[in-house]
């Protein structure tokens, strides 16, 4: 679970330190509190990109650093170590700076990576579930995930898209050489001009660092020469040079170190220095004979660095990346050049392709469909538990028609990557009405509480060990939001779950009480989090019933809610 968060100089955060506990975390606040700031730093440590406005004013950096707490057999320690990242007894560590200048900086137990690595990392912690979800629920491309999550399919998805993409593969070869004469005449023409301009330029890998940091001795040549021989000029070579001194001072030294014997000990230390001297300035003298001034070269160096730039312009972003577009134009020249046989070659494999990629995606289409029963069950539920009692999830799961036209269609379907099926929610929220898509029923209060369904169904299959609800209960109140609270509660016996809310009667069921508090320290602003006593936890819940004015009547409220909670 997630244990520690500080963070500092975010935004209007100057310094936050919060613990959280297992089970339900709530925090509260008043709105413009600052909650959805402590998100936002909370998504930096899952890989979201950020932006120097982010830092707060006065300040170089922003700093968000997370501590977990993992059990053994979580995959992230076996992913960590692939990475070289070594685990620790504090935990799992993830730092993010954020600095203004741009350099961005991330540490996982102390070791550097990049922001890729965090967001691989990240995605197994955490999950947030907030409005910008409840968007996700109503576009149906999102929903095959979602049911290919609850029953765990993604592997068996991967192996049906690898299967595809060498599909794809196999066709476009095959495109390459059914071209008519004249394009293959034209496509040879210009595979031989490609790699002749390449293989001219004889590129090796590396090279056009090597050459940038010659060129640049060339031009600053002057200049270094002139600098090595004033340093050698002032150490050894002029008279009342540094040696020079150095020698006289040791010789006199030597003369009253035979009247006190004390100063005997400064003696080797000074003639060290003075070896050291004399050799620095042998060497400087030796360097500057060394320096180059040869504009040839340099022009040389020049015209080679303009033709790697030009080649990088036509065929990749670096050397490797032009080599490897050589050997692609190699290889298709090549295959060009087999013509008919390997035609022949590319239909047979073609179509053992279609059938194996068709098989496995039958079998994932099976195994979806039959993932897809269980999870609306499921769901519906868990819904009829939050106080929508009658309303219907269908989860239709169709599959995707393929033409003669159409490369990848096999077996009458489409291959894609994700299968041959459309997945798609549909709702009746009413006894009797048909199912239709989210998107034209559903509410805001009635998609808070299907996506809540959702997490409590898919809590006991999934590993992520912590959940953040960001003003889930958006449109709800009343009974339906103690309802609410109480699914909460069931989701943190399985995950811990950190919950920010405006309504009591879902604070009421938290095992651990923040509250968010926005004010003026030193003519600035500042967001703090603090931990809630039992006699705090009273006192903010009657506030958010009543606000401002709290009353006797509003704090026996607060303690009935807290009780009836229990």
């Amino acid at each position: 679970m997630l244990v520690d968060l500080s963070i500092r100089n975010f935004a209007i955060i100057d310094e936050l330190a919060v613990t959280f506990s297992r089970g339900l975390n709530v925090l509260s606040g008043e709105t413009g509190a600052g909650k959805s700031i402590i998100i936002n730093a909370v998504n930096l440590i899952l890989g979201d990109r950020a932006a120097g406005d982010l830092i707060r004013t006065g300040s170089d950096e922003a700093v968000v650093e997370a501590v977990f707490m993992l059990p053994d057999r979580n995959p992230i320690h076996g992913f960590l170590l692939e990475k070289g990242i070594e685990n620790t007894a504090e935990g799992l560590i993830i730092r993010r700076v954020i600095s203004r200048a741009g350099k961005n900086r991330v540490f996982i137990n102390g070791a550097q990576v990049t922001l890729t690595t965090l967001g691989e990392v990240g995605e197994e912690l955490i999950s947030i579930s907030g409005q910008h979800e409840h968007q996700t629920l109503l576009v149906p491309d999102r929903h095959i995930d979602i049911i290919d999550a609850y029953k765990r399919l993604m592997p068996v998805r991967e192996e049906v898209a690898a299967a595809v993409r060498r599909l794809k593969g196999l066709l476009e070869e095959f495109r390459s050489h059914s071209m008519s004469e004249d394009e293959k005449a034209r496509r040879i023409d210009f595979l031989k001009f490609q790699i002749a301009e390449i293989q001219e330029a004889k590129l090796v890998s590396g090279q056009e660092e090597e050459l940038k940091a010659e060129r640049d001795l060339l031009v600053n040549a002057e200049k270094l020469f002139r600098s090595a021989e004033e340093a050698h000029e002032l150490l050894y070579g002029m008279e009342g040079s540094a040696a020079e001194r150095i020698a006289a001072a040791l010789g006199r030294l030597k003369e009253i170190a035979e009247i006190d014997a004390v100063l005997a000990g400064y003696i080797d230390p000074l003639a060290g220095a003075l070896y050291a001297v004399q050799d620095a300035g042998k060497e400087l003298s030796a360097y500057a004979s060394r320096v180059s001034f040869d504009p040839n070269r340099l022009e040389e160096l020049e015209a080679r660095l303009k033709l790697i730039g030009n080649l990088k312009k036509k065929y990749g972003s670096s050397i490797d990346e032009v080599l490897d577009f050589l050997e692609r134009a190699k290889s298709e020249f090549s295959g060009i050049e087999r013509g008919e046989e390997r035609i022949e070659e590319l239909k047979r494999e073609i179509e053992a392709q279609k059938e194996r990629a068709l098989a496995l995606a039958v079998s994932l289409s099976e195994r979806r469909t039959e993932a897809a029963r269980e999870f609306s069950g499921a769901v519906e539920a868990e819904v009829a538990s939050l106080n929508m009692t009658g309303t219907r999830l269908m989860v239709s799961v169709q599959r995707i028609a393929g033409g003669p036209t159409d490369d990848l269609a096999a077996g009458g379907f489409l291959l894609t990557p994700r299968g041959i099926d459309k997945v798609e929610f549909l709702i009746s929220p009413n006894v009797g009405e048909e199912p239709r898509p989210m998107a034209r029923i559903a509410s805001g209060g009635e998609l808070s509480r299907i996506l809540l369904a959702m997490k409590k169904t898919l809590a006991a299959t999934q590993v992520i060990p912590t959940l953040i609800f960001d003003e889930v209960d958006a449109g709800i109140g009343g009974a339906t939001a103690e309802v609410v609270g109480k699914k909460l509660k069931e989701v943190s016996g399985y995950q811990q779950v950190i919950c920010i809310t405006h309504l009591a009667q879902i604070a009421g069921f938290a095992d651990t009480h923040y509250t968010v508090v926005k004010s003026a320290r030193d003519g600035r602003t500042v967001t703090s989090l603090e931990r809630l006593s039992a006699d705090e936890r009273v006192m903010e819940i009657a506030r958010m019933l009543s606000g401002e004015k709290i009353t006797e009547t509003t704090i026996n409220h607060a303690k009935e809610i807290i009780q009836t909670s229990r």
